[in-house]
């Protein structure tokens, strides 16, 4: 059944409730009355909350504010089921560049803040410093280094390659977390509670208290750090032959970035790099290589995605730009995976429990709207064969956008979860997956390291039951989507402010969604989405084929395919709510389109004949 707008309205809260969002003003209501009302904040949840007329005095539109749910409102008359509330407190003015994110955090109950026992605990830690154990292996002379984005402040990993007759040795040493986060302390139930670190433009909610995340546990360059390191004997395959797992002492040799390893990899350019760094980097891009051909003959899945890249100025989006992986992101990913197999592999036969990082294929109306987009773009498919799937992949990319392809292959695919029930993972086609490298940002990470330690005879049993195990792994992988969410809308408001600046501006754009009322298009450059309303298209009629993601105009025949390019102009920006409006780059010239975007939507709008 078909939902009303009333019943979209009606509230999904008791009295008492307090929800979180920005605050909204209609000066022109009914001959100078006033009203305002709280919208939520998050994308997920579309509600409204009425709110009394004296807010007016004191707060302004835009203000993101927590409101008190007083009544849930009349159920018939206008307005039937709108929750009415009052406002409690300020979380940022309406002219604070940070006001999203920090009523985003809000809203998705993400807070920075320790309680007393987890500084206090931090605090004896610093005193404590790095213990060093007769058990630990010594490998300070190896050259570990890390390899970050140039903003990075935890530094949880490290990696060094060399050549033997057979293939390759890859030692990856891991931060050990385990050591300093003892299981029912007050840092690992805060630790547990948060689940995982929050990584937002300008702002970051670690899981781990800084002494912890920045410094005894970050494997900065030069000095001491205890680890937990894999060394891996890899084939000229690509493939794991063999590995061991131990306690370490290491001294990073240095700490690089993407950019430099990629410029040294790709151009020879070695500037700053020590002669056992620039050999060990050798000889991890060619097991690379290897792993490379090993995973795609496996049938991996490569994804190519472009994340917005924001450059700021007092807090103010100056420039968005595509952040792109290099082929230094992709041997640090593949020597992750390899680690990650490999703590899966001994815990598994082992017949510890732990929990494994599953990703089932896709299944249900995702399956079939999957088939169908394929179809659309050429496919010619009866149904989809999962072991051939990657190759599939590969041969369209060659006729589609590699990007536009990946982003509709990422909506059919189902949610990766923590679990204790090993179903393997399909993305990266593996038969066992855990997550081993990131004990830093990663709870779950941290219960593996522990498994190790049991397995290894060097710590006390798993305290994990299954049961406990799967209760533990719904509560990680929970609060692993909220985080993204809440990422995901910080994102989106930051292009969304950043494409206010630009109405009237041209964009060319890619198809990525048709429907009845229009068509979304993503902007080059801007990597913002936006709607272009089916009544901004043309003069003409427009028929929807919704098998064939198509609209075509049935006097001129012209025709909107998913994955076409098109040339728009933004037309209007909703920041708040993250919306952009679009219009039709037209042959007469920008000054028609400046003149239709600054118009009232009311009159920009054409009606269809």
């Amino acid at each position: 059944m078909k939902k009303s707008k009333s019943d979209f309205d009606r509230p999904r809260v008791a009295v008492g409730d307090q929800l979180c969002g920005f605050l909204v003003r209609d000066n022109a209501r009914r001959k100078g009355a006033s009203s305002a009302w709280l919208e939520s904040e998050r994308s997920d949840k579309s509600l409204r909350v009425a709110l009394v007329a004296e807010v007016l005095r004191d707060y302004d539109a835009g203000d993101r504010v927590v409101v008190e749910v007083t009544a849930l409102g009349d159920r018939r008359g206008k307005g039937a089921g709108v929750p009415r509330g009052r406002v409690l407190s300020m979380i940022a003015k309406s002219d604070d560049p940070d006001r999203a994110a920090k009523g985003l955090m809000r809203a998705y109950e993400i807070s920075g803040d320790w309680k007393p026992a987890v500084k206090s605990q931090a605090k004896a830690l610093s005193r404590t410093g790095v213990q060093q154990k007769e058990t630990h292996r010594d490998l300070r002379d190896t050259a570990l280094v890390t390899i970050d984005g140039e903003s990075a402040r935890d530094f949880d990993d490290a990696v060094y390659c060399e050549r033997q007759a057979s293939g390759w040795r890859l030692l990856v040493a891991i931060a050990d977390v385990s050591s300093y986060v003892k299981p029912g302390s007050a840092i690992d139930a805060e630790a547990k509670r948060r689940s995982t670190s929050v990584y937002l433009p300008r702002h970051v909610v670690p899981m781990l208290p800084k002494v912890l995340s920045n410094d005894l546990c970050s494997l900065v360059p030069h000095r001491d750090r205890l680890v937990l390191a894999v060394d891996m004997r890899i084939s000229r395959q690509g493939e794991i032959e063999d590995f061991t797992f131990f306690e370490a002492i290491m001294r990073s040799h240095a700490r690089l970035t993407y950019t430099q390893v990629g410029r040294f990899v790709e151009q020879g350019i070695a500037k700053g790099l020590a002669a056992p760094v620039k050999a060990s980097l050798r000889c991890l891009h060619e097991c690379f290589l290897a792993r490379l051909d090993a995973r795609q003959k496996r049938g991996a899945l490569d994804f190519e995605t472009s994340e917005a890249e924001f450059t700021f100025d007092q807090g103010v989006v100056t420039n968005v730009s595509p952040m792109r992986r290099n082929i230094a992101h992709q041997m640090i990913e593949e020597s992750m995976i390899a680690a990650n197999v490999c703590a899966a592999t001994l815990l598994e036969e082992a017949g510890l429990e732990c929990l494994f990082r599953v990703h089932p294929p896709p299944s249900g109306a995702k399956c079939e709207a999957l088939l169908e987009t394929l179809n659309v773009l050429g496919a010619g498919l009866q149904e989809i064969d999962f072991a051939h799937f990657a190759a599939l992949i590969r041969r369209l990319a060659k006729r589609v956008a590699p990007e536009f392809l990946s982003a509709v292959v990422l909506r059919a695919m189902q949610q990766a979860v923590y679990s204790p029930n090993n179903q393997g993972h399909f993305g990266l086609a593996l038969e066992r997956y855990a997550h081993f490298t990131s004990p830093i940002r990663r709870y779950p990470d941290l219960t593996v390291h522990r498994a190790i330690k049991a397995k290894l005879g060097i710590a006390r049993e798993a305290e994990f039951r299954r049961a406990k195990l799967e209760e533990l792994g719904a509560h990680c992988s929970f609060h692993e989507r909220e985080a993204e969410a809440c990422e995901r809308d910080v994102r989106a408001w930051y292009l969304a402010d950043y494409a206010d600046r630009h109405i009237g501006d041209a964009f060319q754009g890619t198809i990525t969604g048709v429907t009845s009322f229009g068509l979304f298009v993503l902007l080059d450059g801007l990597l913002v989405e936006g709607l272009l309303h089916i009544s901004a298209l043309g003069a003409d009629w427009f028929e929807f084929n919704a098998s064939a993601h198509q609209l075509t105009g049935k006097a001129t025949g012209e025709r909107f395919d998913l994955g076409g390019r098109i040339e728009v102009v933004i037309a209007s920006v909703d920041v708040d709510r993250r919306k952009v409006e679009l219009v039709r780059m037209k042959p007469a010239g920008k000054a028609e389109n400046d003149r239709a975007s600054k118009a009232p939507r009311s009159k920009r709008r054409r009606q269809r004949r």
